[in-house]
């Protein structure tokens, strides 16, 4: 029976983590969308901010609550605008619980002026 549960907890792990990497992944799919569509308002973006699944990003305040919910749970997505010249370096974060722990997914990315 406890090798049964451990597998069973493993398998729900493995169902988050995934889903937190397409979400992050889908983030930096929405920033390619911001940057493409109008450098100069993607070069305006600076800090930390929230990007639910509205696909808006809002400025975070501090911390993001639970802005994604999918069957496998709530998750949080945050991401953050670094300009390095000439380039803007974006983190995309997306954390959710799992029993007593808050797990991470990150993913970073550079984008410059391609067009």
């Amino acid at each position: 029976i406890a090798g049964t549960t451990a597998s069973l907890r493993s398998a729900q792990s493995g169902r988050k983590r995934t889903q937190a990497v397409s979400l992050a992944q889908e983030g930096i799919e929405i920033a390619r969308g911001i940057r493409d569509d109008d450098w100069s308002m993607f070069q305006g973006y600076s800090g930390s901010y929230c990007l639910g699944s509205d696909h808006i990003p809002s400025p975070s305040g501090g911390a993001c609550s639970p802005n994604i919910t999918t069957p496998e749970g709530s998750f949080t997505r945050s991401v953050s605008f670094d300009w390095q010249n000439p380039r803007m370096v974006v983190t995309m974060t997306v954390s959710y619980p799992e029993g007593e722990l808050t797990r991470d997914v990150t993913l970073t990315t550079y984008f410059t002026q391609w067009k």
